[in-house]
Formats: C-alpha cells, sequence, structure tokens
C-alpha cells in the first residue's frame, strides 16, 4: 500500500511539474506574440472576443465596415 502512496505521490508531481512547465511556455510565446502585434493608428483591429461585465459577448467580426471605439480598463481585483 505504501509502494503504491509513493509512486501515486511521483505520478501526481510529474504532472503538476509539467503542467507548470506548459503554463510558463504558454505565458511566454503569449507575450513574444503580444509583442509582434502592436497596432499602429489607423491598423485594423484584429478578430477577438470577449465578454463585458453582464456576461454578453462582443466580437470584432461583428463590426467589419463600421467604425468603432474599443475602451479597455484595467481593474485592480
Amino acid at each position: 500500500m505504501k509502494k503504491h502512496f509513493k509512486n501515486n505521490k511521483k505520478s501526481n508531481l510529474n504532472i503538476l511539474f509539467k503542467a507548470i512547465i506548459f503554463s510558463i511556455l504558454l505565458f511566454t510565446m503569449t507575450i513574444v506574440n503580444a509583442q509582434k502585434t502592436k497596432l499602429k493608428v489607423g491598423d485594423r483591429v484584429p478578430y477577438f472576443s470577449l465578454y463585458d461585465q453582464n456576461g454578453n459577448e462582443f466580437n470584432t467580426k461583428d463590426y467589419i465596415g463600421e467604425k468603432a471605439i474599443v475602451l479597455f480598463f484595467l481593474s485592480e481585483r
């Protein structure tokens, strides 16, 4: 029973370690990609979707051909 517990514990730590490494790689790739896609005045908005404070989806594809302003406020939660 103790041997099975040790193997299970090692397996869980191995999975946790892989998840942490994957998260770090994903975060790094996101930052590198974000630095490559800096927008300048007059650039077209890239396609993205997000949810507002009421849970309604906002999608930039819904505003193709229209003029729109996107305001983003970073909350300190």
